[in-house]
């Protein structure tokens, strides 16, 4: 049985099923695990608030690192959850759910695919921000000169869409979560939130790589 028939078997007498993904089902269109290591640091401590602000240069280039998760494509997982159709609340910041064609996408995390000012409202698309991007240099914004960043939600930073999110919890009689082990608050909220209003919750967090 492939994944996406067991999906839909694990469903199949749900009247409002939802899925909340993480960062595990990226991996089979290679991108790397937020425990990863850049210049000596992982992903997961300097994409902060705080490493932003003590160490801004080892911040922008791993920036520029990860924006070329952009030219990832979606995987056998991406394509599968796009066929059942259901709302995706999803911590990831790839955009991968877009691109393979799900309509109903929650991101709580924000994404990769722009840059933009910590200050004012500069904002450009990573693909055109080449011609101010130097990797040997710090790169700040050419309208206010304020550190900027990808357009993703720090740690330290509130997330996005959480209301949108604890919408489509409050509906789901079923929850399937997907590659994420929900442990960044207040997206953990969600799984307790589920559990407590009596929610099916399936979790898968191993796939074929």
């Amino acid at each position: 049985m492939d994944l996406l028939d067991y999906l839909k078997a694990k469903i199949q007498n749900s009247n409002y099923p939802v899925v909340i993904t993480g960062p595990r089902i990226t991996f089979p269109s290679d991108t790397l695990p937020f425990k990863a290591n850049y210049f000596g640091h992982s992903l997961n401590d300097i994409l902060s608030l705080d490493f932003l602000q003590s160490n801004y240069e080892i911040f922008i280039k791993t920036c520029i690192l990860i924006g070329e998760w952009n030219k990832k494509k979606p995987n056998y997982i991406h394509e599968s959850i796009k066929e059942l159709d259901i709302p995706i609340i999803t911590e990831n910041i790839d955009m991968l759910h877009t691109i393979a064609g799900s309509k109903k996408v929650i991101q709580l995390l924000g994404n990769i695919q722009d840059f933009v000012c910590t200050k004012c409202n500069f904002s450009i698309p990573f693909f055109q921000s080449k011609k101010y991007i130097n990797i040997h240099k710090p790169f700040y914004c050419p309208e206010c000169h304020s550190p900027i960043k990808l357009n993703i939600v720090l740690k330290g930073e509130a997330i996005r869409n959480f209301h949108h999110a604890l919408n489509e919890i409050y509906k789901a009689d079923t929850l399937l979560i997907l590659g994420s082990d929900l442990d960044r608050w207040p997206i953990n909220k969600l799984n307790q939130l589920a559990n407590k209003q009596g929610s099916k919750i399936i979790i898968i967090n191993e796939f074929k790589v």
